[in-house]
């Protein structure tokens, strides 16, 4: 592939953010052009120069991506390599992983992956996102001094209590933001999420880490798994080895008082009330 001239991009990436981030640092002499998964697997040819497909594993969903692989390595008029990009490589399908045709590369990696293979000059681009308003707690347990709900004119929402269980917490959580923003997507609307934080204890594990894994890749923001010191080194294994944008702090066990330490941060209070200003004399 080295100093092989670029000329024509194919991306196949169901995600839209992915295939815009991508266009914006490239070279306008470069052709880039994207489809979906989907198409992808009814095209015949492929006359590119290289071929870029995503492992598209939205919401903790099985790839899409290794189906494509298959479906697109078949094809006789291939004719380009192939790199396959992922936010989180270790979600990827070991037949992918193993398949000696393609490269492996993590998707914030690709940009300066493609300059140093082909010499390509990337663009600069500066990201100025505003900061999101809403904060969002998801807790099997409760919140000491909260209940679940929203505070602060939407400035907090506090997804807890949810029975041991994380099935129902996205749910809950979009009907709640909804309630905010009037309505509320995932992708659409992920700009308006300041931080979230999950709580991750010793009756629930997988779940909570899941939930957060899953988050982390979605909405491309920084996650907070609060989590006690049971099983501390699988907790902070799996973190760490998943390579997202995960930040693992150490609470006590049940973490009530230390999610009130961040709602109140959050809120400006203390202990859960709010903090009333002395009058000065």
């Amino acid at each position: 592939m080295t100093n092989k001239k670029l000329e024509k991009i194919l991306v196949i990436n169901d995600d839209a953010d992915d295939i815009n981030s991508l266009k914006a640092v490239l070279p306008e002499n470069i052709k880039m052009s994207s489809i979906s998964q989907f198409e992808a697997k009814c095209r015949k040819s492929f006359n590119y120069d290289l071929i870029i497909l995503d492992n598209d594993a939205n919401e903790a969903k099985k790839s899409k991506g290794k189906e494509t692989l298959k479906s697109i390595l078949k094809k006789k008029k291939l004719g380009a390599p192939v790199i396959y990009t992922s936010h989180t490589p270790s979600w990827i399908p070991d037949e992918v992983s193993n398949d000696s045709r393609v490269n492996i590369i993590k998707t914030e990696n690709l940009p300066k992956y493609l300059a140093n293979i082909y010499g390509i000059p990337i663009k600069q681009v500066s990201e100025s996102k505003p900061e999101g308003k809403t904060s969002v707690i998801i807790t099997y347990n409760n919140v000491e001094n909260y209940k679940s709900g929203i505070y602060g004119d939407g400035k907090l929402l506090i997804v807890s209590d949810t029975k041991r269980t994380y099935e129902k917490a996205p749910e809950v959580t979009k009907k709640n933001l909804e309630k905010i923003y009037g309505t509320f997507d995932i992708k659409n609307d992920k700009d308006k999420i300041k931080d979230i934080y999950i709580y991750v204890g010793l009756n629930a594990i997988e779940e909570p880490l899941n939930l957060a894994m899953s988050l982390a890749h979605d909405i491309r923001k920084q996650i907070y798994v609060m989590a006690c010191s049971c099983q501390w080194d699988e907790k902070a294994s799996r973190v760490k080895n998943t390579g997202l944008d995960v930040i693992i702090h150490q609470v006590t066990c049940g973490g009530q008082e230390d999610l009130m330490d961040v709602a109140d941060k959050i809120l400006g209070r203390k202990n859960g009330k709010e903090i009333k200003e002395k009058n000065k004399k």
